[in-house]
């Protein structure tokens, strides 16, 4: 039993639950079927289900891994989660999500598999997935930054 694993997939579990009554007050517009609290209430869920995963997977063991691997290498990746909203919001602005959100995906994702070159491209990938998500099918504005010249152009996605 791992009781490191067993205890943060309990912390996100609790978390998920918090978000999820903190997301209930949070009323539903009359003129759409859905309201503020669907995207809070989908993430909780998540949460819950992806903790209660983690927490039965350490308490089996089912995810203990041989040896020490990737131990050496848990505070820059605990380092970069925590920094890259931060530079998102610092950046997203004046260089433009379609940008910036590829490299800090790619990165993110390079830092995890050490593959550089195929992770950004996935991180390229998930970041227009997320642009015509976010940008076409729920008309949330996406900062234009440096292509602000080219959002007519760019807006076909």
């Amino acid at each position: 039993m791992n009781s490191r694993n067993t205890a943060i997939g309990g912390a996100f579990m609790v978390l998920g639950a918090a978000l999820i009554v903190f997301a209930m007050p949070l009323e539903t517009p009359r003129h759409i079927p859905y309201g503020p609290d669907l995207f809070p209430n989908i993430v909780g869920i998540g949460m819950i289900v992806f903790g209660l995963v983690a927490a039965i997977r350490a308490w089996t063991g089912a995810d203990a891994a041989p040896g020490l691997r990737g131990e050496r290498r848990f505070g820059l990746p605990v380092v970069a989660f925590l920094a890259v909203p931060l530079l998102f919001v610092a950046a997203a602005p004046a260089l433009g999500y379609l940008i910036i959100m590829p490299l800090l995906l790619g990165g993110l994702i390079g830092l995890m598999r050490g593959r550089w070159i195929s992770s950004l491209l996935i991180g390229t990938a998930i970041a227009f997935a997320l642009q015509v998500l976010f940008q076409q099918l729920m008309r949330v504005p996406l900062p234009w930054g440096l292509l602000e010249p080219y959002a007519g152009v760019l807006t076909w996605m």
